[in-house]
């Protein structure tokens, strides 16, 4: 019927409760809101059109936020629920820009006004008024126990409030900030600016924490680049 009576058709759907619709109908609704995904959104290993996972992101689950929402006691601070997007979100709406946060920025300029010697010469951020997410390189990512390079296929275990996700994106393309070391002792960071659409993101299996790791490539991190 939407086929060949377009017009009756809509004039049925207005007239046919929410609750009641018809299942073609809904399957079609389904359709529209969906989109064609690629293995290589489920997997580091599995092919995709765009290129290698380059950069990693530890994002909290929904789980979590839901805890924050209920105890921000607990927290000290109320969850901002318009900001607040979890893992499980990322397949369909991609990896939405967030402020950076307070602590973010308090953490960076501490940083930047200590007198340790560990903290000299670090490769200062502008943060301020910037919107996006945190990454490190796939290369910062080692065994716990071992201090050894851990590959792409050997990741098993995560924190328990967050889920690691993975970008498939030149590092040249993206809008961000990029460091080898960050303020007492960190690992190589980025700050990446911007939205990152679903297509360019992948769930990654349970990984290993991630200790100084090597630098970004290509010179990305260096304090005079």
């Amino acid at each position: 019927m939407y086929a060949k009576h377009p017009k009756l058709a809509r004039e049925f759907e207005e007239k046919t409760p929410k609750d009641k619709k018809l299942p073609m109908k809904k399957a079609w609704d389904f359709l529209k809101e969906s989109r064609q995904t690629e293995l290589g959104e489920f997997h580091p290993d599995f092919p995709s059109s765009y290129g290698p996972v380059t950069m990693l992101s530890n994002q909290p689950i929904n789980n979590y936020l839901n805890m924050w929402q209920r105890n921000p006691h607990l927290f000290g601070t109320k969850l901002n629920e318009d900001i607040a997007q979890p893992y499980e979100a990322f397949l369909h709406e991609g990896m939405k820009a967030k402020p950076v946060s307070e602590d973010s920025l308090e953490w960076d300029e501490m940083g930047l006004n200590s007198k340790k010697e560990s903290n000299m010469n670090i490769k200062p951020f502008d943060l301020r008024g910037k919107e996006g997410n945190w990454f490190s390189p796939v290369s910062n990512y080692y065994d716990e126990y071992g201090d050894s390079p851990v590959s792409l296929r050997d990741y098993k275990f995560d924190y328990g409030n967050t889920r690691t996700v993975g970008v498939r994106m030149p590092l040249t393309e993206s809008i961000g900030q990029f460091r080898d070391r960050g303020y007492d002792d960190e690992g190589p960071e980025a700050f990446i600016e911007g939205n990152i659409p679903p297509e360019r993101l992948v769930m990654m299996p349970k990984t290993l924490t991630h200790a100084e790791g090597k630098s970004w490539p290509d010179g990305l991190g260096r304090r005079d680049n």
